[in-house]
């Protein structure tokens, strides 16, 4: 076949193929046009009755959300401690940062409920936690709602029967309960010191609950790697120091409270403990808050005991890191010295990524890594550590105790009003409007 005559052909296939199409065309719109009529009206139907099963479902989902106070007008406080809003709702320089979505939960919880105003409550600036809060109970004038450790203090509310009920905002939950992961009621955060459960929790750590804020410049100018272990950490800060730069520790005094001992020592200490003295008495797995009282009673935790060598070798892990602590810490500026770039590494909670993230006084990148653990790098007395990707478990950072109204001398309808203001912020529509708003501090 010549050149010419393949493309002739090739010309008359087209030709032959756009006819079919053409034709094709016409029979598939003519088609569509009696299809659509058909179509469209299945679709107002099924529409109209998606409609009205929507409707109907809210009309119950209201229903059944109870009525408060008997629907007499009440006040109800609420003190969510970082997670409160921020008084200024529009940004400004003194304050970029601000917090709008309890507020904003809150509006929507009084729409359903038009007799309850919820007043959210701040504590005084400049005072001290537990002191803020001995002077409002000795004043009658506790929130309904506050951030207090269940143990801590007797002013929480039973919720054991509460989580029991459905939430009424959210009917896809049995129970109040199932809308948590169910670790958390187990948590010391949570249970008082018989086993209730004192709290709500509304955000857990995303990881540890603190973390070392670190210079990047530095570490890169001292060719320098994020610490994997407590002993690398140690090296760090040394290096750092000896280069002239310092290491800011969380806290203003050394103290056997110390996060060292918490999340660096302590749970390796424990699981050693576990595995090599009798501090699991009932062997269930967990060690509880009063077996720990029942080990240390029974004299296992005695440095004049030299069987108890353990404990010494502890301390002596946290003294080698206040060694190297810079002269005069507790009363250094470290604010305006990590600013300038002068701090090598900043100890603080997860609690403070927010604030950091918009810190515009600081004029270098940093990064953020989790507390290193003891390895038997450092201590004999220790078990290897398996690590997993992602937090596992984490403790609750944000929980809440609903205030008994008997301890403050006010209706039952405080209460009522109050677990009804929770379930309504444990919806994951509220929830998350409240804790993304923290931009990755929880």
């Amino acid at each position: 076949m010549s050149k010419l005559t393949r493309i002739f052909a090739v010309l008359l296939i087209s030709v032959v193929l756009f006819s079919l199409i053409a034709g094709c065309n016409a029979k598939v719109d003519d088609t569509n046009a009696t299809d659509t009529t058909s179509t469209t009206s299945d679709k107002d139907t099924t529409t109209e009755d998606k409609t009205t099963t929507e409707e109907k479902t809210a009309d119950e989902q209201k229903a059944s959300i109870p009525v408060i106070n008997n629907g007499q007008p009440m006040k109800l406080r609420v003190e969510f401690a970082s997670l409160n809003p921020t008084i200024d709702e529009v940004p400004t320089l003194e304050q970029p940062d601000v917090r709008v979505a309890p507020r904003e939960v809150a509006r929507e919880f009084m729409k359903l409920h038009p007799n309850v105003e919820v007043e959210f409550v701040y504590k005084t600036e400049g005072t001290a936690w537990y002191e803020w809060l001995a002077t409002v109970a000795a004043s009658n004038e506790l929130p309904d709602i506050c951030m207090i450790h269940a143990p801590t203090k007797n002013y929480h509310l039973i919720l054991n029967d509460a989580l029991e009920t459905p939430n009424e905002y959210y009917p896809s939950a049995k129970r109040w309960r199932d809308m948590f992961p169910e670790y958390l009621w187990s948590s010391s955060y949570i249970l008082d010191r018989v086993g209730n459960i004192g709290c709500i929790p509304l955000a857990i750590n995303p990881g540890p609950a603190t973390g070392y804020y670190y210079n990047k410049e530095i570490f890169e100018k001292l060719n320098l790697e994020v610490p994997q272990s407590y002993e690398e950490l140690l090296n760090v800060i040394k290096v750092c120091r000896d280069a002239g730069y310092w290491l800011h520790p969380y806290g203003e005094k050394v103290s056997i409270n110390s996060w060292d001992f918490q999340f660096s020592i302590g749970p390796v200490l424990t699981q050693w403990l576990v595995e090599n003295r009798e501090i699991d008495y009932d062997k269930d797995g967990t060690v509880t808050y009063e077996e720990q009282l029942r080990f240390a009673y029974e004299g296992h935790t005695l440095l004049s005991k030299p069987e108890n060598e353990y404990v010494l070798d502890f301390f002596r892990l946290y003294k080698r890191k206040v060694d190297l602590y810079p002269e005069g810490y507790a009363s250094l500026d470290y604010g305006k010295l990590w600013n300038e770039g002068k701090i090598a590494l900043r100890e603080d909670g997860m609690w403070a990524l927010p604030g950091e993230r918009s810190n515009t006084a600081r004029g270098y990148e940093f990064g953020l890594f989790p507390p290193p653990v003891i390895t038997k790098e450092s201590t004999k007395y220790c078990v290897e550590v398996e690590t997993v990707v992602g937090p596992y478990m984490p403790d609750p950072i944000q929980y809440y105790t609903i205030v008994d109204p008997k301890v403050q001398n006010r209706s039952e309808a405080h209460a009522e009003a109050a677990i009804q203001f929770m379930k309504f912020c444990s919806v994951p529509e509220n929830l998350d409007k409240i804790v993304l708003e923290q931009k990755g501090s929880v």
